[in-house]
């Protein structure tokens, strides 16, 4: 009977330790899709950012207005942001907290204002922005998008007056 009750523990341990396994698999699939976003901003593709979103996607961002569902609107705030700016950098910053499906991460945002930004002219003055975003996937796309970032403290930066 002992080698029966010893054998049950080790069958129990290995079931719980597979387990374990699993969820750092799912956290690790969240990590590579925060990562394959960063890179993707930070090789300054639009396309490359789309690809990653799911068909019925929900973005959010002060720099675009609020809340975005369609992929032409965020075409085209992404290449806003990328005629403005030929060399930001999008950095992750701090602890990453992550589940199974979504990840959630501090973050520097910088460069050098190059060119415009809406009918704001270029400043050449460098920029920093400190934000946090929160992204959820599924089947391997980004569902939601929300990054959270202060306007104000951007345009205050960049001499930007509204």
């Amino acid at each position: 009977m002992k080698i029966i009750g010893t054998a049950a523990m080790v069958l129990g341990l290995l079931v719980v330790a597979s387990l374990g396994d699993t969820v750092r698999a799912d956290e690790s699939d969240a990590r590579h899709m925060m990562a394959k976003a960063v890179a993707a901003w930070n090789a300054h593709d639009p396309q490359e950012l789309l690809d990653l979103m799911a068909d019925d996607f929900v973005y959010y961002s002060p720099g675009a207005g609020g809340k975005v569902t369609s992929k032409d609107v965020l075409r085209n705030f992404y290449q806003s942001y990328m005629d403005f700016s030929s060399d930001f950098k999008w950095t992750v910053a701090g602890e990453t907290v992550v589940s199974a499906d979504s990840v959630a991460f501090d973050w520097h945002y910088g460069g050098t204002s190059t060119g415009p930004l809406g009918d704001k002219p270029a400043t050449g003055k460098k920029w920093d922005i400190y934000g946090a975003s929160l992204i959820r996937f599924k089947d391997g796309k980004i569902t939601f998008q929300g990054n959270y970032w202060d306007l104000a403290d951007f345009q205050k930066q960049l001499a930007v007056k509204e």
